[in-house]
């Protein structure tokens, strides 16, 4: 009897295994483990990556669970590109993605815009705060590659943060 739960348990998770990254969502992938996603093509400076990670670490701490996920093209969001610049519809898709291991807070950070989710829980009061929180497009790196499709896009992302180091009080700073 004993052997026979062990080997569906393990029929059951390599089936379960081969499904789990098929989803060709990375941001999902990411954060059933840890609490911030950054962005692949936006170069992101590593104090600015180290900034970011600390303050949500400390702010989970505190009693305030949340995850954040900054997406800074559609390729970060993998196979649901449609999703691309619409943060409270991709909130609400990454939210049912991970409510199975993580059903709290989660913050998404586009360039248009945030989304937040939580799920079972309005979250009117965050969207309210968001609403006061700009988005800044940071400063132009120049372009080092000839012109191609989407790079224009990508260009008016890159930043190189902002010289005091941090987000610059209330806004953030496209990185």
């Amino acid at each position: 009897m004993r052997r026979a739960l062990v080997v569906a348990l393990l029929l059951g998770a390599c089936a379960l295994a081969g499904t789990a990254r098929a989803d060709g969502d990375p941001a999902s992938d990411y954060l059933y483990t840890l609490k911030v996603f950054l962005p692949f093509d936006v170069k992101v400076p590593k104090a600015r990556q180290r900034e970011l990670v600390s303050l949500v670490e400390a702010t989970n701490r505190s009693g305030y669970a949340i995850r954040v996920a900054v997406i800074g093209s559609s390729y970060d969001l993998g196979s649901v590109t449609s999703l691309w610049r619409q943060p409270r519809t991709y909130a609400r898709f990454l939210g049912a993605e991970l409510q199975f291991l993580y059903a709290k807070r989660l913050l998404i950070v586009m360039p248009n815009g945030f989304g937040i989710y939580w799920k079972g829980h309005a979250v009117d009061r965050e969207y309210a705060l968001l609403s006061k929180v700009p988005i800044g497009q940071g400063r132009r790196r120049p372009r080092r590659r000839r012109a191609g499709r989407g790079d224009e896009a990508r260009s008016r992302l890159w930043s190189q943060g902002d010289e005091a180091g941090g987000c610059g009080g209330a806004a953030f700073r496209w990185p």
